[in-house]
């Protein structure tokens, strides 16, 4: 948190610009080499369909929506005000439909390469059993077990395992207290660095209980990471869509090619129409996990 405080400090282009240009292609090639070290495990096979042999069947169930939902607007920052406050930073002449495609992508991209080195590692241990009853637990005690058994390469591939997730936690947190700092800046009239260090101390503050026992961790994450992160997309969606239209069309517009600028029509009626219902359906189903899982911590 002090090293996420640290950056920030340094402002946008000082401070989180020049740590994501290093961050970042260091944390792809990390997760591109255990990749490619994850085709050599014995039983990959196994992992490599488990992932992508797609059930059909499971696209009927509610939860897996909801946790897509939620995992698809956490890794973009969605709903939490990530993408507002680096886009205000933005050139007026910036491509945003273009930007967003891109961010998308790449995003994906990540992901999709770091399951092709989760789930080879998980069936070639045969971790199945503990990332089903805890990610948590699967990530801090069963992997690092088994990284440990597998000897001096098992102990080097663990290294650098917990290096691109490290990585990508700083990344992560760097951006959302980007959000909270600016919004501090802008509300209280505080320079940069008391802003970011003062959020930074109450974040890190509220961060210890979840820290230290993981059905609070889990709670939080149920609350802040899936509900409310839902909640604040549909609230944007329906600002976005129906009461800063012409606001909303002029930033596609400004900056756009020809060929994304024929798009923009349809990016409004998909924000209109689509987003609203599809996200609403979602936060239903997440108000009522959400609510079991409050009622489940309170009667523990």
């Amino acid at each position: 948190m002090a090293l996420t405080v640290l950056i920030v400090v340094g402002g946008v282009k000082g401070g989180i610009e020049r740590a994501s240009l290093l961050l970042m292609p260091v944390l792809f090639l990390i997760v591109i080499g255990l990749a490619l070290w994850a085709t050599t495990l014995p039983g990959a096979g196994t992992g490599y369909a488990v992932y992508l042999k797609p059930q059909v069947q499971e696209l009927m169930s509610p939860s897996v929506w909801r946790a897509a939902v939620a995992q698809a607007f956490f890794s973009l920052s969605l709903g939490m005000g990530g993408m507002l406050t680096f886009a205000s930073y933005l050139h007026r002449d910036q491509n945003l439909p273009e930007s967003a495609t891109v961010v998308a992508y790449t995003d994906f991209g990540v992901a999709f390469i770091a399951g092709l080195v989760v789930f080879p590692v998980i069936y070639s241990l045969g971790l199945q059993g503990a990332v089903g009853a805890s990610t948590v637990g699967a990530l801090f005690i069963a992997v690092p077990g088994a990284f440990e058994a597998m000897g001096a390469v098992g102990r080097v591939v663990g290294l650098f395992f917990f290096i691109a997730l490290a990585l990508g936690a700083l990344t992560s947190a760097i951006s959302l207290l980007e959000v909270v700092t600016a919004s501090v800046m802008e509300e209280m009239q505080l320079s940069r660095r008391k802003a970011a260090v003062a959020t930074g101390t109450a974040i890190a503050a509220l961060g210890i209980l979840p820290a230290l026992d993981t059905d609070t961790l889990g709670l939080m994450d149920k609350i802040a990471g899936e509900f409310l992160l839902v909640a604040g997309a549909l609230a944007l969606a329906i600002l976005a869509g129906w009461r800063l239209t012409g606001e909303v069309r002029e930033e596609l517009l400004a900056g756009a090619t020809p060929f994304w600028r024929r798009q923009v029509p349809r990016i409004l009626f998909v924000l209109r129409w689509v987003v609203p219902p599809v996200v609403a359906i979602v936060l239903l189903f997440s108000l009522r996990e959400t609510v079991t899982v409050v009622t489940e911590y309170l009667a523990g």
